[in-house]
């Protein structure tokens, strides 16, 4: 009985732990939104990135991924770049917590571009009893997201 009256005070602990968790990320975010721009480009804001709505085909190497990036012409725009991928995971968010009325997928692999290297891969979360915790999964493929600035 006490071991039970235990468990369940440890259950409801860890239940409005999250809840704060998440009331706090999305009064840190109130001013963050994505917006439809209607032309195949969704605008993030504050940040002012444009993210191409689309995402490519898959590609399987680095160089091709780049080449479609180049040559890229969307919106008037031929500036367009691999995003980072905490630019990824923060463009995610933003859709996960309904804080878009973008019409973007967000799964599957993408290519994005690191300090040193550029990689295809995803954002893997788990929920842990202090929050989630978030890790970026390599992979040989993927499509690109496109961003610019």
């Amino acid at each position: 009985m006490k071991q039970d009256k235990y468990c369940y005070y440890i259950a409801i602990t860890t239940i409005l732990g999250f809840v704060l968790f998440l009331s706090s990320c999305a009064k840190s975010s109130k001013t963050e939104y994505l917006e439809n721009m209607g032309n195949g480009i969704c605008r993030q804001y504050p940040s002012g990135l444009m993210w191409q709505v689309e995402k490519s085909q898959k590609f399987s190497s680095y160089k091709d991924a780049n080449q479609y990036v180049q040559s890229l012409n969307l919106g008037g725009y031929d500036d367009w770049r691999m995003p980072t991928p905490d630019e990824c995971l923060k463009m995610s968010t933003l859709i996960q917590m309904k804080k878009s009325d973008c019409p973007m997928e967000t799964g599957g692999n993408h290519w994005v571009k690191k300090t040193y290297n550029t990689e295809a891969g995803q954002w893997e979360s788990n929920v842990y009893c202090d929050g989630p915790e978030f890790r970026w999964i390599k992979d040989k493929k993927g499509t690109v997201k496109a961003v610019r600035p």
